[in-house]
């Protein structure tokens, strides 16, 4: 595992530095949206890169974080993978560094796209009332986000940064993994993961939106 230690204080250190760079999207008023734009929801409101640091940073222990990788490691012990990790405290120790370690590499790798890419991958409520809607939104929102325009409004659009940061940390997290679940065919399902929790966390954030 110390490679990982290592893996992520090289990915931390740009990330940082990007983030506190101002761009045109932070430059750009970054409060109501544009009501003459119809892809903004009501609840919508630009995010500034002080905001996205902000996150960023916070997400490093956020309750949400640590119980997913918890859940992950959990998870993995229950199939015995990898299996050279074994069973038993030291054995979910293991699993919860890797799930960490994966964890701030996307973080890292998703600040610094969004960053470039001018996109906010918070989830957003859709506004929606229809079930059918609410759910293909919430589904959709695992791999689209909003981009910020230059004239101050946004709109959705498949998300390069989140697709990026998924495939990073599960490719970067190879690094650490034992030979059983070193090769690309792991990180590839481990890529497929991310987007089902994530999209799953996204219809429980949906359908737990009062307004």
């Amino acid at each position: 595992m110390r490679n990982a230690t290592l893996v992520c204080a090289i990915l931390v250190a740009p990330g940082w530095s990007i983030a506190q760079t101002p761009t045109t999207a932070n430059r750009s008023s970054p409060g109501a949206p544009d009501p003459s734009n119809s892809s903004n929801p009501p609840t919508y409101t630009r995010r500034t890169e002080r905001q996205r640091l902000h996150a960023y940073v916070k997400s490093w222990v956020s309750p949400v974080s640590i119980l997913m990788c918890a859940t992950g490691a959990g998870w993995g012990q229950l199939r015995d993978s990898p299996h050279e990790w074994g069973e038993g405290g030291s054995g979910f120790a293991e699993r919860f560094a890797s799930a960490y370690g994966q964890h701030l590499v996307d973080s890292t790798l998703l600040l610094t796209g969004a960053s470039l890419f001018h996109e906010d991958n918070r989830y957003v409520p859709s506004g929606e009332f229809g079930f059918r809607e609410r759910l293909k939104y919430a589904l959709e929102s695992s791999v689209v986000t909003r981009h910020d325009d230059a004239n101050g409004g946004s709109h959705r659009r498949v998300s390069f940064s989140r697709i990026a940061a998924f495939a990073g940390a599960a490719v970067v997290s190879r690094v650490w993994q034992p030979p059983s679940t070193r090769g690309m065919d792991h990180a590839a399902v481990s890529f497929g993961a991310s987007v089902a929790v994530t999209a799953g966390f996204n219809v429980v954030q949906e359908f737990l939106h009062f307004r």
